[in-house]
């Protein structure tokens, strides 16, 4: 049978985001209810691996099942995309006036698109190294 420390070894996704109340909530979304939050994003990471713990030692003395961590999509970042000739030939001068390869830029463009949005943290970067500064945002972690 599998104990809490099985799967506290686990990498369960979290979701974090800032509530317009002034504080960060982080929750697992593998793990129903298991959330909490902080005045930082890493206030609410820190409350949150409490959290899971406690959620987990819960269901397993009340003999509840613990899912594992879903699996993570992979991505390759390539990506085929067919757009108008002319916005072809627009992104192409810009990128070119910009000195610029055409993939580059476009990778600029679509990354400003979330600049100040719901920008995305990747599991590759640390939440610890992270702007701690940063309002209103979305972050998908490993």
């Amino acid at each position: 049978m599998r104990n809490a420390e099985y799967f506290m070894k686990l990498h369960y996704p979290a979701a974090l985001r800032f509530d317009p109340e002034g504080y960060w909530i982080a929750e697992h979304p593998d793990l129903p209810g298991c959330q909490a939050d902080g005045q930082t994003a890493q206030e609410a990471i820190a409350s949150l691996e409490v959290s899971r713990e406690l959620w987990i030692e819960s269901s397993l003395a009340t003999g509840n099942k613990v899912p594992e961590p879903a699996e993570t999509p992979q991505y390759s970042g390539k990506l085929l995309l067919r757009i108008p000739k002319s916005l072809h030939r627009d992104l192409a001068v810009e990128a070119e006036a910009d000195g610029v390869s055409l993939n580059s830029y476009i990778g600029v463009v679509l990354a400003g698109r979330f600049k100040g949005n719901e920008p995305v943290i990747s599991s590759a970067q640390p939440l610890a190294q992270t702007d701690s500064n940063l309002h209103r945002e979305l972050a998908v972690i490993r």
